[in-house]
C-alpha cells in the first residue's frame, strides 16, 4: 500500500474511532436514572450496541477498505431515510 493511500486510511479509522467514542459518552447516561442494578446493566448493554457495530464497521473497513465504505454509505442512507425527520418531526423524503 502507497503511502498516501495508507494516510487516507489512518484518518478514516481515526474518524470511525471518535464517533464510536462519541456513541459510548451517549451511553453513560443510563446510570444518571434512579434503576435498579439489573435495569441499568440491561440499558446499558443496549446503548452500547450501537458503538459495537460501528467498531465493527470500523474494523472490517481497516482490513478492507472497500467493503467498509460500501458499509458506512449504507448505513448512512439508510439513516437519512429511516431516521431522518426535520425539526417538526416529519420525515425528510
Amino acid at each position: 500500500m502507497s503511502r498516501s493511500k495508507n494516510k487516507w486510511l489512518v484518518a478514516a479509522t481515526s474518524i470511525g474511532f471518535l464517533y464510536a467514542l462519541v456513541l459510548l459518552v451517549f451511553a453513560a447516561d443510563v446510570f444518571s436514572k434512579e434503576q435498579s442494578i439489573s435495569q441499568k446493566v440491561s440499558d446499558l448493554f443496549l446503548h452500547l450496541v450501537p458503538t459495537a457495530l460501528v467498531l465493527l464497521f470500523v474494523v472490517v473497513g481497516y482490513k478492507w477498505p472497500l467493503i467498509g465504505a460500501i458499509i458506512f454509505l449504507l448505513t448512512g442512507t439508510t439513516y437519512i431515510f429511516i431516521g431522518g425527520t426535520t425539526s417538526t418531526g416529519q420525515p425528510i423524503f
